[in-house]
């Protein structure tokens, strides 16, 4: 497979994640967050788990993709980012399956964290946009884990990170075009 094809391939998952986001928001607004208070067992409860497996899991060959094309500024610093990124997304994954996504929250929080924001410190030289959109979804995240780490705090308080679940979805999106995008210029 040639690397423009993995790009291609990466890229339209990254944007498939974003869309399962998107459509786990639209279900859940439009429907009195019935994929939130489902009944264990029920089929709400399926599509609640698919959606956020497809949503985390669906980013992992983005995550590879974008460490083989940034690594070469910090390669050592990127490598260990990216595989706390496929740690995160992976555990992310697990908790929605499992029920259990509270107790795995701040752990998944912290490594992407980590991903994030060395993925968008390596990522300046290659795109200021996408490098800048990435640390601000970074630095939400990492808001997001001091806020875990701290529970319970004040609702007002938390909703500070509140935009980080539909940031982190357009990221998935973007991540989606700068990858299919990479694979366009290396056919030119």
């Amino acid at each position: 497979m040639t690397e423009q094809t993995k790009d291609r391939i990466a890229g339209i998952l990254a944007f498939l994640a974003g869309v399962c986001w998107f459509a786990w928001a639209v279900i859940n607004i439009t429907s009195d967050d019935v994929l939130e208070r489902a009944a264990a067992g029920s089929s709400a409860t399926t599509a609640n788990s698919l959606l956020t497996a497809g949503w985390n899991l669906l980013l992992v060959p983005s995550a590879l993709r974008l460490h083989s094309h940034l690594r070469n500024s910090h390669p050592k610093i990127l490598l260990a980012a990216t595989i706390a990124g496929v740690l995160s997304l992976t555990l992310w994954a697990i908790g929605g399956f499992t029920g259990v996504s509270h107790n795995l929250e701040t752990v998944y929080l912290i490594l992407g964290t980590v991903w994030l924001l060395s993925l968008g410190l390596s990522a300046v030289e290659n795109s200021r946009a996408f490098a800048y959109l990435t640390l601000l979804v970074g630095t939400i995240t990492l808001l997001d884990a001091v806020f875990n780490l701290f529970e319970p705090i004040p609702f007002a308080v938390y909703l500070l990170a509140a935009p980080k679940l539909p940031l982190s979805a357009l990221w998935s999106l973007v991540v989606g075009v700068f990858l299919f995008r990479k694979s366009v210029d290396k056919t030119n």
